[in-house]
């Protein structure tokens, strides 16, 4: 039957339009770029590179005309560098301006690394006995001037001692016994003083497995030195010459210290330092051992305890953990030299009297460290000392 429809022969395919792609092929875009070939490819690279060039050099050459003046905020990676034998040190011969919202100052070290002393050096050669002063960054003179550290105020009132500042930034009684030990012992003479200024923050420090420390394993105190490089030469070299650079470290690690001061909170108070804690074998380990090498150089040897900004209640808010935390580790110290019958000094009984006689505050409102009032009073208090407990 048929179906109405005639073929009159096989069925023609008409061609595919010229323009049709084929299947699986892209649709050509007339719009896209050709893709960049050989050293093409890195042109966006260079382009960004020379950008940021020009901006260092627009940049160094503002700051310059403008009368920029380098500063550090971080002192332990300004200020000092890597030393093998205690974890670092100060750098040898450098002065630079150490900046922070409390502060505004220039230090300089002298040729091994510590402090310079202003009122030192005419006593070196006439003074009849020298005082030998380790600490951390207190005894360094954190924020405050060359001239105003405690150290050399007592150089002035102090005649016959010849006053030796040995601080150290970020660091307790192990590497400060380690220094003694291994440089300033040859130095010591019969009747001189080694002062040990004791922070209650060197219980952490003795034991911080990030620096130069002390572990006590199975009823014996080794050390131990993992300290690395704080910095690069780069770094360093690119810190000290560029302007550019020194502005751009110092706003981050401006912006870093204020972020960390936001979120600080009060500290939990923690349990007291009992006498199976490592923190109390590894500082009583070391200050029995500072004792011994001080009496075998027939020297005598004095610890002095720094109070806390919480004890002194300056600080801008009130941290009753962390002022508890403060006399737990006072008390565990001087129950550890009591039984060490090391001879102990107490700043903080003097520094009340001083504050309620002047109202002065000793402390800087953000970090805790002594200001020139504060240098002033330590200076006061321990010439008084030393003066009213002569070596006999």
């Amino acid at each position: 039957m048929s179906s109405g429809v005639e073929h009159s022969g096989p069925v023609q395919r008409q061609p595919a339009p010229a323009n049709r792609r084929a299947p699986g092929l892209a649709r050509p875009c007339p719009n896209r770029p050709a893709p960049l070939r050989g050293w093409r490819r890195l042109f966006p690279l260079l382009t960004v590179l020379l950008s940021l060039l020009a901006t260092a050099v627009v940049g160094e050459i503002v700051l310059r005309l403008a009368g920029y003046s380098p500063a550090h905020v971080n002192p332990l990676r300004a200020f000092h560098t890597y030393d093998p034998a205690i974890g670092w040190r100060g750098r040898k011969l450098y002065a630079a301006r150490f900046k922070r919202p409390d502060f505004d100052v220039f230090i300089a070290h002298n040729a091994d690394g510590f402090r310079q002393q202003v009122n030192l050096a005419p006593k070196l050669n006439r003074a009849p006995h020298r005082l030998f002063v380790f600490g951390d960054s207190f005894v360094w003179g954190w924020g405050v001037g060359q001239g105003e550290v405690f150290t050399d105020r007592l150089n002035l009132r102090l005649p016959d001692y010849a006053v030796e500042n040995y601080g150290v930034d970020g660091v307790g009684t192990v590497v400060e016994d380690r220094l003694f030990a291994t440089e300033v012992k040859p130095l010591v003479r019969p009747g001189d003083v080694v002062l040990l200024m004791f922070c209650n923050n060197d219980f952490g420090d003795n034991v911080d497995r990030k620096k130069l420390h002390a572990e006590a394993v199975n009823g014996e105190v080794k050390i131990v030195n993992p300290a690395k490089r704080l910095t690069t030469p780069l770094e360093d070299w690119l810190k000290n010459q560029s302007y550019f650079v020194n502005f751009v470290c110092y706003r981050a690690d401006l912006y870093r210290l204020t972020r960390r001061s936001r979120k600080q909170a009060d500290e939990v108070l923690g349990p007291t330092i009992a006498k199976s804690d490592e923190r109390y074998v590894v500082t009583k380990d070391f200050l029995a051992r500072f004792a011994a090498e001080c009496a075998a150089a027939k020297a005598r040897f004095i610890v002095a305890h720094i109070p806390s900004q919480e004890e002194l209640a300056e600080g801008q808010v009130a941290r009753p953990n962390k002022l508890a935390n403060e006399k737990a580790r006072g008390d565990t110290l001087f129950a550890i030299t009591r039984a060490l019958q090391i001879e102990t000094v107490d700043l903080l009984p003097g520094f009340l009297a001083r504050k309620q006689k002047t109202g002065e505050t000793l402390t800087f409102p953000h970090d805790g460290h002594w200001n020139t009032t504060g240098h002033q009073a330590v200076a006061e208090l321990l010439s008084e000392y030393l003066s009213t407990h002569p070596t006999k």
